[in-house]
């Protein structure tokens, strides 16, 4: 009976740590949103982009249009990217066309530190994996489930991570511990 009650407590607590590393994925995503939000407004700014006199406040628009394509991975970044560029051109003051070049410039900078660090670094902090784990994950659930696969990989490789910890790397702990209970003292004479 007690066996049971166990195997039911590590089933409980992979069901709970698995809920939270998702919320936990989902305000790292948040995270990095808001980062690449910050900088690409704070980079056109700097680039003292000429926007006409009607248009939306042109530096913070663009940024959040490409923030919320980096929720998407790899491919989010690249639709974010076009969309503010197509923004850019059509309310940038005509003498100014060259804005849109200049946000794209800013994009694939953006993309590229955030696809090999920001997104890896916070991300894996977030949910307690290695940024390169991080990196694989996406890779390997993009080449196997193509979009899909990237946005969900990262939870998925959390979530098998904490069943490692939970069912398999204790049960390993507990059997070394068993052999050495029954050999006495567990390092078998060597110094």
């Amino acid at each position: 009976m007690k066996e049971n009650g166990g195997s039911d407590n590590k089933i409980v607590r992979f069901i709970t740590q698995s809920f939270g590393a998702v919320g936990k994925y989902i305000l790292g995503k948040l995270i990095a949103m808001a980062v690449i939000i910050v900088v690409s407004t704070i980079a056109i700014k700097f680039l003292d982009a000429k926007f006409a006199e009607d248009s939306i406040k042109g530096e913070l628009g663009l940024g959040i249009l490409m923030g919320i394509g980096n929720m998407v991975p790899v491919f989010g970044v690249w639709i974010g990217i076009v969309l503010a560029a197509i923004i850019a051109l059509i309310q940038c003051v005509p003498d100014y066309w060259y804005m849109a070049l200049i946000v794209i410039g800013i994009g694939l900078i953006l993309q590229v530190v955030d696809e090999f660090i920001i997104t890896p670094t916070v991300v894996g902090k977030a949910i307690d994996l290695k940024p390169l784990v991080v990196m694989a994950a996406v890779y390997a659930g993009g080449w196997i489930f193509g979009i899909v696969g990237m946005i969900v990989a990262v939870p998925v490789a959390a979530i098998v991570k904490i069943g490692y910890e939970i069912f398999l790397k204790k049960e390993k702990k507990e059997a070394e511990e068993a052999k050495e209970a029954t050999t006495g003292s567990g390092d078998g004479g060597k110094v």
